[in-house]
């Protein structure tokens, strides 16, 4: 994500979540915070437009997922788990071993696409989200450079690549590992 992106990234954000992140946020984090590390996707129609966006924060060896939101017209395409999967491949190559992040205990959808890459609930924080006092699961991975692990990340990102290899998916993927896999690479 790039400053010029803020804008669309925020209005997405706002359909997506109650309390969104203000537009500073991430302008502050892009100026001044070298652990903070964000990736978009675009639509590549007439204009091109952000549909998606993800972000975490590398601190030490622990990279935190800190959002994750896909544009409403868009879920279900495999999105959300693309920014996921690319934030853990960046992540890794950046030196962490540990990934967390926080998620509603009622979205179990997200839940189980982090279940999907490995994370598991290590705890409960009571009343996390102050738009309703819903409490959070606390997810990580205890070991994202375990080979173990890299071998379930392996498998999970072939079938991500072949998903979006498809010619009729008309989304352009922010990202140069990506891009590289598509030429072959």
């Amino acid at each position: 994500m790039r400053l010029g992106d803020v804008d669309q990234v925020a209005a997405v954000e706002r359909l997506c979540f109650l309390l969104p992140w203000p537009a500073e946020t991430y302008r502050r984090d892009l100026r001044h915070n070298g652990d903070s590390h964000y990736l978009i996707v675009e639509h590549q129609g007439a204009a091109p437009r952000i549909v998606g966006f993800g972000g975490y924060w590398l601190i030490s060896d622990e990279a935190h997922i800190s959002t994750l939101g896909v544009h409403p017209d868009y879920r279900r395409l495999g999105l959300g788990e693309y920014l996921l999967a690319s934030m853990l491949l960046e992540a890794m190559g950046r030196g962490a071993h540990l990934a967390t992040l926080e998620v509603r205990v009622s979205n179990v959808a997200a839940q189980a696409l982090y279940c999907k890459y490995g994370f598991r609930v290590v705890r409960r924080r009571r009343r996390y989200y102050r738009d309703n006092n819903e409490d959070a699961f606390i997810m990580d991975i205890e070991s994202i450079r375990s080979g173990s692990y890299e071998a379930l990340f392996a498998r999970r990102w072939d079938q991500l690549v072949h998903r979006f290899l498809r010619p009729a998916l008309e989304v352009a993927i922010c990202d140069e590992d990506f891009a590289r896999l598509r030429q072959g690479a």
